[in-house]
């Protein structure tokens, strides 16, 4: 008989965070992810990112790997963000997958893990009672940020989706497919494109310094 989370004992992770975090053996996560939110008031993208920054570390403790990179870029080769995006070189990004490929990390196991902002939403108002409503009426950058963020992942899976029936049904003659979508901008009056998070991260275009 199936179960339900309300069904599940006390002690036992019921939702994605808690089970990654109880696998990779992240005792203090909750509390972490607590103070975050209520001391430095991390936005739910951020909180994300802190989440899989921390499972990346603890996959990489336990196979005994050392990659010279902070864990945000690591994170960002695994997951796959395109070069553009980043702000490290390209022989930087080849170095860091270099080595993920020879540890014994399983990269796509460990990238399964990771989690949206959505999910933390989840987490935090769910399991550790801290509400994540706003009150402001103007959204911020970070709450637009994430608000793309889960378009852009909305989409991806719909992707993924539409290609894994073409698959199924002998259409499309391939292995497992995994999108990658980008979204860009790009600004009549001065003529420049950005990354969205670029353009966020810098909160002007070009016209600003003409």
């Amino acid at each position: 008989m199936a179960t339900s989370d309300h069904d599940l004992d006390a002690d036992d992770p019921c939702c994605k965070v808690a089970a990654a975090a109880d696998r990779r053996g992240l005792a203090t996560l909750d509390e972490e992810l607590r103070q975050l939110r209520k001391d430095q008031d991390a936005s739910l993208r951020e909180l994300a990112k802190y989440v899989d920054e921390q499972l990346l570390e603890s996959a990489l403790r336990e196979a005994g790997v050392e990659i010279a990179a902070d864990p945000g870029t690591v994170r960002s080769v695994v997951i796959g963000t395109p070069a553009e995006e980043m702000s490290v070189d390209v022989a930087v990004r080849e170095r860091i997958a270099t080595a993920l490929d020879r540890s014994d990390v399983d990269v796509g196991s460990l990238e399964r893990e990771f989690v949206s902002h959505e999910t933390v939403r989840r987490h935090l108002n769910d399991h550790l009672g801290v509400d994540t409503a706003r009150s402001r009426a103007d959204p911020s950058v970070e709450e637009t940020r994430e608000m793309i963020a889960s378009i852009i992942e909305r989409d991806r899976s719909v992707v993924e989706q539409s290609l894994g029936s073409l698959r199924r049904a002998d259409r499309l003659d391939s292995g497992p497919l995994e999108a990658s979508l980008t979204v860009r901008v790009t600004c009549p009056d001065c003529e420049e494109t950005y990354a969205v998070d670029e353009l966020l991260d810098e909160a002007s275009c070009a016209c600003a310094s003409q």
